[in-house]
Parts: structure tokens; C-alpha cells; sequence
């Protein structure tokens, strides 16, 4: 009988690679571990600015939207300060279709 796999609900995406890593061929823990070492992978490429090409596409880092300048009284106490700048996410990662993948 095979292992049966515990993944936490949260990563159900996760559990799907897993279990297709693991019909290759590969140990639940296996799997476990090469799917985690990619995905790592990618983050750290991620967090250099560099393009990860995928099969479906490209994961690209873009600059997010400008900061947001919020009038709001009275919020900080012991300050003249009315005027904020809200910083949002100042980088977004974007899944782009390749150029060559036609529907």
C-alpha cells in the first residue's frame, strides 16, 4: 500500500505537484523534497529580479502601484503630521503568457 501523504490544507496546490511528482515514480518524501527545492528555487530568483520561465508561462518581478497620500487627522498623536504616504507592495510578481502560446 502506498504512503499516504499529509499535506496541510492550506497548500492544496502544493499537494497537487506532490502527488504528480510522486506518480513519477519517487517517495512521498521525495517528492516532497524535490517540489520544495524548486519552488524555493524560484523565490530566490524571485527575490535577484530574475524571469522564471514556467511551461504555462513567465513569472516576471514589476514595480507596484505608487504610494498612496492619505489626509488623515489627528492619527499620530504628539505630531503636526496630517499628510501620510501609504506604502502598498512596492513589487508584484506577474504571471505572463509566452509569446509563442497560441489558444
Amino acid at each position: 500500500m502506498p504512503a499516504r501523504l499529509r499535506v496541510d490544507s492550506r497548500y492544496k496546490g502544493k499537494a497537487i505537484l506532490y502527488r504528480a511528482v510522486q506518480e513519477l515514480g519517487l517517495t512521498p518524501r521525495q517528492s516532497i523534497s524535490a517540489v520544495d527545492t524548486v519552488i524555493a528555487q524560484w523565490r530566490e530568483a524571485l527575490k535577484r529580479h530574475e524571469d522564471v520561465v514556467l511551461p504555462v508561462g513567465v513569472l516576471k518581478v514589476r514595480k507596484g502601484p505608487a504610494p498612496n497620500r492619505v489626509f488623515r487627522r489627528g492619527r499620530l498623536k504628539n505630531t503636526k503630521r496630517s499628510l501620510f504616504d501609504i506604502f502598498r507592495q512596492p513589487y508584484t510578481v506577474r504571471l505572463l503568457e509566452p509569446k509563442g502560446l497560441e489558444n
